[in-house]
């Protein structure tokens, strides 16, 4: 499950990754169901999430591209009609263009952001509280997809050694919230 998931952050349209990933999670001992949205939040995240950072990047600079080319029509051209059309088209195109710029920026914000991990171990306690002695919350088992709210310590998940003994908050999708430790945790 890391690595399709890992996988779907380098190529989200891959539908093989797709596949793959939805098989793996049907094996997972956990089904957690996500908290209900509001019906335009899950189309905005479903319209935003539809290309990748890069691909809403490139979108941006071909619509900058076509609105330059469409001013510069203005500009160029003495026909009446010729420079109504260049300027309105520039004008709208220049909308779009900050649009998907925001939407870009928006997209590289939250993936910088989240962090997701994938519970490694066999199965892991949540406590309350981040440490040994904390109350436990509940179970999950190795595979289950949580989100890094909070951090106590440094967590680094290339190498797992004794200095990984620090410990993360982590939301599951129903909202659901508990500490856990790095080494019991990789990162997506």
């Amino acid at each position: 499950i890391l690595n399709y998931e890992r996988a779907k952050k380098l190529s989200p349209h891959d539908e093989d990754v797709k596949f793959n990933l939805n098989l793996a999670n049907q094996k997972i001992i956990d089904r957690i169901d996500s908290a209900p949205t509001l019906f335009i939040n899950d189309r905005w995240a479903e319209f935003c999430n539809h290309f990748s950072v890069d691909e809403w990047a490139v979108l941006s600079i071909f619509i900058f591209v076509f609105a330059a080319m469409m001013l510069a029509v203005f500009f160029i051209f003495q026909k009446v009609t010729l420079k109504r059309i260049g300027f309105f088209t520039s004008f709208i195109s220049a909308i779009i263009f900050f649009c998907t710029l925001l939407i870009t920026n928006s997209q590289y914000n939250l993936e910088k952001k989240h962090h997701s991990a994938i519970i490694m171990s066999e199965s892991v306690q949540l406590k309350s509280s981040p440490c040994e002695k904390g109350k436990p919350l509940f179970m999950l088992h190795a595979g289950t997809k949580v989100e890094i709210t909070n951090t106590v310590n440094s967590f680094s998940s290339v190498i797992k050694t004794e200095q990984n003994t620090g410990w993360s908050e982590v939301k599951l999708p129903n909202g659901s919230k508990g500490w856990l430790k790095n080494s019991e945790i990789e990162l997506i």
